[in-house]
């Protein structure tokens, strides 16, 4: 494509020397009207093919610019995505934590709990000591002050 550029560039060039030939620089006349048209027609037919070989060109180079680009912008969307995944995980991963804190704390308050039911068996046999040693007392002054004097 670039060799096809180049040779109609220098084909319209040659064509436009040969014209020249054709034209008296004195008077500027065209000396033979045969030929100048000839050379006129294989200048416009060269400088054609040049554009077409070179609009072909810049296509190509445009298109793979674009290729470029949107391999470029894909890379930076696969990144994002990647990205966005990982703080995905961070934040499964946090709440995985916070569940395992609070597992934790309804296991310490469980067993705080089951020390102090431990505790009150343990201290439920004194409870009961004093609490009869307390209704006896009652009792006893009862006895003492039955509710017929307390009334006289």
């Amino acid at each position: 494509m670039i060799n096809a550029t180049a040779e109609s560039h220098w084909l319209a060039q040659r064509a436009q020397r040969l014209q020249d030939t054709c034209i008296d620089p004195d008077t500027g006349a065209i000396t033979d009207e045969k030929k100048a048209s000839l050379y006129l027609r294989y200048f416009t037919t060269h400088t054609r093919a040049f554009h077409k070989s070179l609009n072909a060109l810049l296509k190509l180079r445009s298109e793979k610019r674009k290729e470029i680009l949107g391999f470029e912008a894909q890379k930076r969307k696969e990144e994002e995505m990647r990205l966005k995944n990982e703080r995905h995980e961070l934040k499964k991963q946090a709440q995985a934590v916070d569940l395992a804190k609070k597992e934790g704390q309804i296991r310490h308050q469980a067993a705080v709990n089951a020390k102090m039911r431990v505790e009150g068996r343990a201290f439920f046999p004194v409870f009961q000591t004093m609490f009869a040693e307390e209704l006896a007392k009652s009792a006893a002054a009862k006895e003492e002050n039955p509710p017929a004097a307390q009334a006289a």
